[in-house]
């Protein structure tokens, strides 16, 4: 399985009032399993989360005059794989970013809060002889 998700992507900002904030979550959880009981089993995750970021191949974008920007990114993932003949095998490869890739312009204090957190666990077994 692969997987991909921004929450906000792509966009230019710009305020006029002293008081703006842009606040991002982008929280995934997502599991694979394959099981077997007469040949192998194989599972892979492959899954990616983004609180705000200028994608790739995209225009330059930029956020002016934000009071406070919070972008979190929770990537959570679980591959499993069992069998009791033959070979398992299980792939987890995850990332997440707060905030990547944005000019941010600002004239007086600003708070950012960018965070990133991946819990991932994978796990294969084999039963018999």
């Amino acid at each position: 399985m692969r997987w991909a998700s921004t929450s906000i992507p792509d966009s230019t900002f710009s305020f006029g009032i002293t008081d703006s904030t842009i606040t991002a979550k982008d929280l995934n959880s997502l599991e694979v399993s394959a099981t077997s009981t007469g040949g192998d089993a194989w599972s892979k995750l492959q899954s990616s989360s983004t609180g705000i970021a200028d994608l790739p191949c995209s225009a330059d974008n930029s956020i002016t005059g934000a009071c406070s920007i919070s972008a979190i990114a929770s990537d959570q993932g679980f591959a499993h794989s069992a069998t009791v003949a033959g070979f398992a095998t299980a792939f987890a490869f995850q990332e997440a970013i707060g905030m990547s890739g944005y000019e941010v312009h600002n004239n007086s204090g600003l708070t950012l809060n960018a965070q990133a957190l991946v819990i991932s666990e994978s796990n294969s077994f084999a039963f018999g002889g």
